[in-house]
């Protein structure tokens, strides 16, 4: 009976032997599929309404408002 958790034993080392090697001699394939498929998912960017300028025209932009006010007002 000890004869069968023997070969058992053989068979499972044999398995992840040959897992190890190919892991080790993979790694540039296997280590950037793993990071793809259990890695954190980068966050995705806000909408328009999420953020503080919904012109996302960049934060030291200035706008000039006489510009823009004639500009409506010739469109009206």
């Amino acid at each position: 009976m000890w004869i069968t958790y023997f070969n058992w034993f053989i068979a499972l080392l044999s398995i992840f032997i040959w897992v190890g090697t190919y892991i080790v001699w993979q790694r540039d394939k296997v280590i950037p599929w793993l990071d793809n498929k259990f890695g954190k998912d980068d966050p995705m960017p806000p909408t328009p309404k999420q953020q503080n300028n919904p012109l996302n025209i960049g934060e030291n932009t200035k706008i000039n408002y006489k510009t823009t006010q004639a500009s409506e007002s010739k469109k009206d």
